[in-house]
């Protein structure tokens, strides 16, 4: 099992770095975590309040079907590096699972939340993946933790 955990990735260099992670890896399977903001995000549902936690699951071709899981629904798109990993894994027929959490905000910033990250955690058991949440731990990173532009792509 491989973790690769990037705070930023630039735009222009998403499809390179995605094509060297596939080319130098061995792998049969991705699970991708990621987010999009609500102002990005169009519901099947005229005029839907979306809640957090709130997941969504889009896969390739090749993927298993997860049970209870809403699919990230169309027109919304996947951009930067997120794109360019899921493109590559159909490509290369790789299965690749990607959860997309909504991005919770407060008073402008981004931020993470316990609810949000047990969500990510319950989706991934259902691709069969145990992620065990340290509650103590991630309550007290939550309580001290500092804000800045990245942290809210580090979700377990």
């Amino acid at each position: 099992m491989v973790y690769a955990a990037l705070n930023a990735v630039d735009m222009a260099q998403a499809h390179a770095l995605a094509k060297l992670l596939m080319d130098q890896l061995r792998i049969n399977k991705v699970v991708l975590l990621d987010s999009y903001v609500p102002s990005e995000y169009t519901s099947l549902e005229w005029n839907a309040q979306e809640e957090p936690p709130f997941i969504r699951w889009l896969h390739t071709s090749g993927a298993q079907q997860v049970p209870n899981v809403p699919h990230y629904e169309p027109p919304n798109l996947v951009r930067d590096l997120a794109a360019a990993i899921i493109g590559k894994c159909e490509i290369y027929g790789i299965e690749c699972h990607a959860l997309f959490s909504l991005q919770e905000s407060l008073l402008g910033k981004h931020i993470v939340t316990a609810d949000t990250c047990a969500a990510y955690a319950t989706a991934c058991g259902k691709l069969g993946m145990t992620v065990p949440l340290n509650d103590t731990k991630l309550k007290e990173i939550l309580k001290h933790g500092g804000v800045d532009e990245h942290h809210h792509r580090l979700y377990l």
